[in-house]
């Protein structure tokens, strides 16, 4: 109660009391969102009061994306304990539990339209199971989500929300996300982890330290984001157009492949979902599930995907992989 009505006292609007979760009371303050914390006291029904501080490093620090270190963590934890103890709370930040975290990172190319392409590959890809396809609401964006829906592509399971986007969409999404300045020409990833999913990325328990968790996670940002694209079958060692990939599967020696592969590129391109081609792949041929894998498996030992190039673009583009890994 001493926090709420802390919140109370800050004024001008930045507190209030969130009426869209039934029954649970939800109270925020975003007083000190420009300053990096935004903090909710919530319960639900005659449980006991609960306090989440939402942190964002970029705004403590005025950049687009936080690489921690052991200085600069210190000076976080340092600027929301502040914050804590101006709102009565009896806990510092590095003595809370570490429930959700988003990382980021970005690739950078010779024009906007490279980013779009590689976009365009990734919204082709399988949605894996038990994720389902999010779109950006009216409510969430202020009016802006078919711009961003036509420049992001977000898929989400009850443990994580994988999000790429290009920076059209970042600019529209620059106070939802805290991002700052986004480069005109990359291709900017995040995954958003909740508890479980951080636990499940040092293989069962997070160090209880929250800044080795932060400098941890940090350095398998590239690999968790791999991972993840491995998981929508999206990862090759490079992309090729339409016709290039025909040439390549012609030279398949085994016939009933060859065939199958064919379909699959035909049907790629006419669906534009990888997902749906291989729906109709195994309907074609009354193929199993593990057949269908022996089929892009294949392509993956070609070295291309079934997910082609659009027409403008002449000359193979590097995988997803290659780029994330530097």
């Amino acid at each position: 109660r001493r926090i709420i009505q802390a919140m109370d006292k800050t004024g001008g609007g930045a507190s209030y009391q969130d009426d869209s979760y039934v029954d649970n009371q939800v109270y925020r303050c975003d007083a000190f969102a420009e300053k990096g914390a935004t903090l909710t006291v919530s319960r639900h029904d005659s449980s006991p009061w609960g306090l989440y501080v939402t942190v964002s490093p970029e705004s403590v620090f005025g950049v687009a994306l936080f690489q921690p270190d052991k200085k600069d963590c210190e000076r976080l934890f340092k600027a929301i304990n502040k914050i804590l103890k101006k709102m009565n709370s009896p806990h510092k930040l590095e003595n809370m539990t570490l429930s959700r975290i988003t990382l980021a990172s970005e690739s950078e190319f010779e024009n906007h339209g490279m980013a779009g392409q590689y976009l365009a590959i990734i919204r082709q890809a399988i949605v894996p199971r038990h994720y389902k396809t999010m779109l950006f609401c009216e409510d969430e964006l202020w009016g802006a989500s078919q711009i961003v829906n036509r420049h992001a592509v977000r898929l989400c399971c009850a443990s994580k929300t994988f999000l790429a986007c290009d920076s059209v969409a970042l600019r529209e999404m620059e106070d939802l996300f805290s991002i700052a300045q986004p480069k005109e020409k990359a291709l900017h990833f995040q995954l958003n982890l909740r508890r479980k999913a951080i636990c499940g990325a040092f293989k069962g328990k997070a160090p209880k330290n929250h800044y080795k968790t932060l400098v941890q996670l940090t350095e398998k940002t590239p690999r968790l984001i791999i991972q993840q694209l491995r998981q929508m079958k999206v990862l090759a060692d490079c992309y090729v157009g339409y016709n290039e990939a025909v040439s390549l599967v012609s030279d398949v020696n085994d016939k009933k492949t060859r065939k199958r592969m064919l379909y699959l590129l035909d049907k790629t391109r006419k669906t534009g979902s990888l997902s749906e081609a291989i729906d109709k792949l195994r309907d074609k041929y009354d193929l199993s599930k593990r057949q269908a894998n022996r089929v892009l498996r294949k392509f993956q030992k070609l070295g291309f995907s079934p997910i082609t190039l659009q027409e403008r673009y002449d000359k193979p583009l590097p995988g997803l992989g290659i780029l994330l890994n530097g």
